[in-house]
């Protein structure tokens, strides 16, 4: 009996050892938590998420940080679930695009109170003052470009004839897609108001062209139903879409009413491959390319600075105000796409090959 005692002593002194040294272990080793940046982005598609999701991670593996990218499906309550699983698991920085541009402030503040740093990522986190920075391309400007372009392909500036332009807005919740309206309507509401642009549909306030989360199937229906209603016998000249997924949606639903040819003027953003497809062929006019690795990068950076203590130097200080702060801004300009600088501006820069877009 002294000996079976003696064996089973021996054998629970072996696993109590084993087990202090895992704790050992455990103790000893750094956690994830303490080099982790977490990315949080809206929707795996268009594919400039995509794009945003791996150069982000690139950038900041670069730099040493451990990084967990998701993907939120467009569902608000899905992202504040796993963000708040990220400050559980000690992140040092969020860098978040919301899909509900007011819906994470409790997730915001709970972050702030375990000093996490925020930025908040393309789309602008509104309602709170926990976020640290925003970093974005200049989206009014994205507005004005695709209005420009539309006020000179038609040369509002001189003609003398009315001429017909539909226009459609993203997400209302996001606050970029009130910052491409006001951009565009900036340059086109002077037109409306002088009778030189008509808006047959009746439809140019922003709640009203607003498109429920982006998707292109709801742009697809109202754009059906515009031209059933209102374009039986006029003539469509222009389309503003606020990107390139619902630029196709449109293209879709205008060639489903028989337009195969002679499109309308219809702008985008986000150079998609198959928007710069369709402007090589003639279905979309043009897009504004967000160069998302330059966005990354410079991203990338600024974690590295506001978790490192770092002092920031923001482009703008003073515009950007979520309604409870003015959050320190980073500004990458953005660039308008045609037919005729596509190769320059995608594949000679090296975001697409030249097979990806039938060019080979």
């Amino acid at each position: 009996m002294r000996r079976l005692l003696y064996i089973a002593l021996l054998i629970f002194a072996l696993v109590t050892a084993g087990c202090g040294t895992e704790t050992e272990k455990s103790a000893g080793k750094s956690s994830v938590g303490e080099n982790l940046v977490v990315v949080s982005l809206p929707v795996k598609f268009p594919e400039r998420w995509i794009i945003d999701g791996e150069e982000l991670q690139k950038n900041l593996k670069a730099k040493g940080y451990d990084v967990i990218v998701d993907y939120a499906s467009e569902n608000s309550e899905k992202q504040a679930f796993f963000l708040d699983k990220a400050i559980k698991d000690g992140a040092k920085c969020l860098i978040i695009a919301p899909v509900d541009a007011k819906s994470l402030v409790k997730i915001c503040e709970k972050a702030k109170e375990k000093d996490i740093k925020i930025i908040s990522y393309d789309r602008f986190i509104m309602d709170t003052e926990a976020v640290d920075a925003y970093i974005t391309f200049d989206n009014t400007k994205v507005g004005v470009l695709m209005g420009s372009y539309v006020a000179d392909i038609l040369r509002l500036n001189s003609r003398a004839d009315a001429v017909n332009i539909e226009f459609f807005a993203g997400a209302e919740e996001d606050n970029n897609s009130l910052m491409v309206y006001n951009g565009y309507m900036s340059v086109i509401k002077p037109f409306i108001d002088s009778g030189i642009v008509h808006t047959p549909s009746g439809e140019t306030e922003f709640k009203k062209v607003c498109t429920e989360k982006w998707m292109p199937e709801v742009a697809e229906k109202r754009m059906d139903r515009i031209l059933k209603d209102y374009y039986s016998r006029e003539k469509l000249n222009a389309v503003i879409a606020p990107n390139d997924l619902l630029a196709n949606a449109i293209i879709s639903s205008l060639g489903k009413s028989g337009y195969k040819v002679h499109y309308p003027v219809i702008t985008g953003q986000d150079a998609d491959k198959v928007a710069v497809i369709n402007i090589l062929n003639g279905r979309q006019k043009a897009t504004v390319f967000k160069d998302t690795r330059i966005l990354a990068k410079n991203c990338a950076d600024l974690a590295d600075d506001l978790i490192k203590g770092k002092p920031i130097k923001a482009d703008d200080e003073n515009s950007y105000d979520n309604r409870r702060k003015k959050v320190p801004t980073f500004l990458i300009d953005p660039v308008l796409v045609t037919a005729d600088n596509a190769i320059s501006a995608l594949v000679d820069s090296g975001y697409y090959k030249k097979v990806e877009l039938g060019l080979e």
